[in-house]
């Protein structure tokens, strides 16, 4: 079935986009791209009767053309058609969760030959039970460097002194160092300026010192070096990330990792393989100062019996980049599981167990 235009889409989808240009001139591909696509669950069955579109689109919108299909008994789908401007993907099916995949296929300057034929495997799964968790997009100013602090996900806060938090779950410890400007300039070069602009108009100062400190916290209005070292300021940093008990730990889930699915990691938690600390280390000058793909399970809340064997545990997950900021902020996106040795973390995002939080904390994937 084909279509000019993409009707909405109920049921949430999988977005792959390409982005197809030719930097010698004008030259577009003159031939068909041969799509084929293939859907498991998973346990790696077949997953049968998914709906699948696929809009092979032009740069003018009015030639667009989409393809729908279902899926056969080897939960695959196959078509051809000519790409012009970007190659969208989508499918869904009623009992798994909606896959949301995004992924640039070629450059500009890449063959066109290379797109002649595309397979994609996806992953699709099943909504089993999900479960009233707690859930939070965690955005916070770092209240101090070089000591460690603890973070509770039950209170979505840092431990006291620093917040609401009672006993860590996990322990951060925050280092920076300033390793020079932007732009090769130096401290004295950046005051003159600043100074010169700020005398001149006072209302340029405030929003100058409003800006930094809604993300860094406040500042001395009356020395400029905390604030230009926060605004010019190239910061190398590490983030260390430990837990009170060594059976406590982060496992890297990469391998169980699907980006399209809007569950990202398996249901349960892994059972072993936890890590005791692991160490991430930043700046604030380049465009890749982040993990790519968040893929990390975490057990905390361990207690043993006189054997030193785990009676009882907790179990999270983090489920985006932990962006670290070394001038003074941090962000991440969990689930806490606060039922003791249950490994299930399939959240329910209409049952969040901290009730109703602010537009940029809410989660809304599973």
């Amino acid at each position: 079935m084909k279509t000019n235009t993409m009707k909405r889409i109920n049921l949430m989808i999988v977005a792959m986009s390409l982005a197809l240009c030719d930097c010698k001139g004008d030259v577009k591909p003159d031939f068909e791209t041969d799509v084929m696509v293939t859907i498991r669950d998973e346990n790696g069955e077949p997953v049968e009767g998914a709906e699948v579109k696929l809009l092979f689109s032009h740069f003018d919108e009015n030639k667009n053309i989409t393809h729908v299909f279902t899926t056969n008994d080897q939960g695959a789908v196959r078509v051809s058609e000519k790409v012009v401007a970007s190659l969208l993907l989508n499918a869904g099916k009623p009992g798994f969760y909606p896959l949301r995949y995004e992924r640039v296929l070629i450059r500009m300057d890449v063959d066109w030959q290379k797109i002649k034929r595309h397979e994609l495997s996806l992953v699709m799964r099943r909504i089993k039970q999900p479960e009233a968790l707690y859930a939070k997009k965690f955005s916070a100013i770092i209240p101090a460097y070089d000591r460690t602090i603890g973070f509770n996900f039950e209170a979505g806060d840092w431990v006291a002194p620093h917040g609401q938090g009672k006993s860590p779950d996990i322990l951060l410890e925050f280092s920076r160092k300033l390793v020079g400007y932007m732009d090769g300039e130096k401290y004295e070069d950046f005051l003159t300026s600043i100074e010169k602009r700020h005398r001149e108009n006072p209302h340029v100062k405030k929003s100058y010192f409003d800006s930094l400190e809604k993300s860094f916290g406040k500042l001395d209005r009356s020395d400029y070096l905390q604030a230009i070292n926060l605004k010019a300021g190239r910061w190398d940093g590490a983030l260390s990330i430990t837990y009170l008990n060594p059976l406590e730990g982060s496992s890297n889930a990469i391998k169980d990792f699907c980006h399209y699915s809007s569950l990202s990691l398996p249901h349960l938690a892994y059972e072993d393989g936890y890590n005791k600390s692991f160490i991430l280390k930043t700046d604030n000058y380049t465009t890749k100062n982040t993990p790519p793909d968040p893929a990390y399970f975490v057990r905390t809340r361990v207690i043993l019996d006189d054997k030193g064997e785990i009676i009882s545990s907790n179990y999270a997950k983090i489920t985006s980049p932990i962006h670290f900021d070394p001038r003074g902020r941090i962000e991440f996106t969990y689930v806490f599981n606060p039922t003791p040795n249950d490994r299930n973390l399939e959240f329910d995002t209409n049952r969040n167990l901290f009730g109703e939080l602010g537009l940029e904390e809410r989660v809304t994937a599973p």
